[in-house]
């Protein structure tokens, strides 16, 4: 058996003739990880996928169609087709993670066909084991997929991807394709990057990350957000018609004219914890950015010990153009406020320092050698 599975992948891994060329270093690493799986060894790690970086030059047709022939045929062995992901990641330009793209894609209607009725839920033939596979032993090896809008001038197909895996109920495959990261990767144009968030924040409200909405925010975007906001069937999950992604996105821009519909949400939620702060926290930066001078009077106040507010407010302080060296005095006068050491009446604040300290500094508006304090290294280096 182990002789017959050896040669069947031996013949797998030349199954594609190319030409001797300058591709033949990469080729020889690629086959040389085949060889290695072929014969019981374990899936790489990072070291060994650098060998592929270091070996292959992004673009190589040469190399993609080595790797595309294995992704594609229904005999490949579950470790190789593993393997084979990150190695087409790592060589993607915008022409074959277009292609990388639709062969996913493929995975995901086959498994979904399949599992759609009892009846079709045939496991072992090879194209059920074959897309199966790939969504869900290979599940940890796709969030290389969810980047390689990075390297396309249009994200639609990467886009596309996503949103196909949240409709088809695949439950691990969201937990690595976070939407909100996939468009925070993508370079494509703004008003297609705006489509795709508004209608995933529509069906699947989470927060946006902080950059995409800052480079999506504009009159139109806003408003599809409210509209989003304003209808209640749009989250049955948070209860009382809200969307909590909507909110948080609106709350982090600042928009004024969703403050009355969060200060009207206060009684109904009056006895669910959880959603009492959230629409609290809400308000709160809504209000802390009119006028922005607020945000450097709350970063310097004793308010709310150890609240992911203040830490906002240093990053939107900075996205709003207020000069870094009031940023600096503002996170300097909170510091007066902290116990290092504790008291019987407040809790130890050195926590609390420590991330607004790495904050500052990655965002250059604290120094290096601002609230030193041992075994806290600064995110990056700053003049």
């Amino acid at each position: 058996m182990i002789i017959t599975f050896s040669t069947t992948l031996i013949s797998l891994v030349f199954m594609v003739q190319v030409p001797a060329n300058g591709t033949s270093a990469c080729l020889d690493v690629i086959d040389a990880r085949f060889r290695s799986l072929a014969a019981g060894g374990r899936l790489p790690s990072p070291r060994r996928i650098e060998e592929v970086k270091d070996a292959c030059s992004i673009g190589d047709k040469a190399a993609w169609q080595k790797i595309r022939a294995m992704l594609t045929n229904d005999i490949t062995p579950r470790n190789i087709l593993i393997e084979c992901i990150p190695m087409a990641c790592e060589i993607a330009d915008e022409e074959i993670a277009r292609d990388f793209i639709g062969i996913v894609r493929g995975w995901l209607a086959k498994a979904n066909e399949r599992m759609a009725t009892p009846a079709g839920r045939r496991w072992g033939d090879p194209p059920t084991m074959h897309a199966m596979s790939i969504l869900f032993s290979g599940a940890g090896k796709l969030e290389g997929i969810g980047q390689l809008q990075a390297v396309m001038t249009d994200c639609e197909p990467a886009f596309t991807l996503t949103a196909e895996f949240y409709e088809t109920g695949f439950t691990t495959p969201p937990r690595i394709f976070h939407w909100a990261q996939i468009l925070e990767a993508c370079n494509g144009p703004k008003a297609q990057r705006q489509a795709f968030a508004l209608s995933m924040l529509r069906d699947y409200p989470i927060p946006l990350t902080y950059a995409s909405v800052v480079s999506l925010d504009d009159p139109d975007f806003r408003e599809g957000l409210r509209k989003i906001f304003r209808e209640p069937a749009n989250n049955q999950q948070m209860g009382g018609g809200i969307s909590a992604g909507a909110a948080a996105t609106l709350a982090y821009l600042g928009d004024e004219e969703i403050l009355d519909n969060l200060k009207s949400l206060r009684a109904p939620f009056k006895d669910n914890p959880t959603m009492r702060l959230f629409i609290k926290h809400s308000i709160q930066k809504i209000e802390l950015q009119h006028p922005p001078k607020n945000l450097l009077e709350y970063i310097a106040s004793d308010e709310d010990p150890y609240a992911d507010v203040r830490a906002w407010a240093i990053e939107r302080a900075v996205e709003l153009g207020l000069p870094k060296s009031e940023i600096r005095d503002s996170i300097l006068a909170r510091a007066q406020h902290c116990d290092k050491k504790g008291g019987s009446f407040r809790p130890n604040m050195r926590p609390e320092m420590i991330q607004l300290r790495r904050i500052g500094i990655s965002l250059g508006v604290l120094k290096s050698h601002d609230l030193p304090m041992e075994d806290v290294p600064p995110s990056r280096a700053v003049d």
